[in-house]
């Protein structure tokens, strides 16, 4: 036990040479620590926001669903039934599955197409995807 003892005072006497106090090692010491391992201080308590930046946010929000979703498919929704009421007997249609053929026939909800000679498929009014310009299908 008093072999370590000795060890410490013989270190504590190469630690601090005689010129530099004590003070000044450790406060090094001290400030090195703290560059490496910054102290953590407490913060005050965040307040909570105001209801004004909640509602904003929220507005905001909605304003982004607006333009990104709604509106769009709206546009396109309505581009569409002007296209299905458009639809008349003789026109060329491609349906969404990829049919291509002539109309025949047009009732209120449906659509008779004539894909080839003497086959005719009745469609719902719906899945007609796009009209073509006259002479498309005999191109084809």
């Amino acid at each position: 036990m008093n072999a370590i003892i000795d060890i410490r005072n013989a270190l504590k006497s190469v630690q601090s040479p005689s010129f530099v106090s004590e003070w000044t090692l450790n406060s090094l010491r001290e400030s090195f620590m703290n560059f490496i391992f910054p102290t953590a201080f407490a913060q005050e308590a965040a307040g909570q926001p105001s209801m004004t930046y909640n509602l904003v946010l929220f507005g905001g929000m909605f304003v982004l669903f607006y333009l990104i979703l709604w509106r769009p498919q709206s546009k396109r929704a309505k581009e569409h039934k002007d296209l299905i009421s458009s639809v008349s007997k003789g026109d060329e249609i491609m349906t969404s599955g990829g049919l291509m053929g002539k109309v025949s026939n047009v009732n209120d909800d449906y659509i008779a197409v004539e894909v080839a000679e003497n086959v005719v498929l009745k469609l719902q009014k719906s899945s007609v995807a796009a009209v073509l310009p006259k002479g498309t299908i005999s191109q084809i």
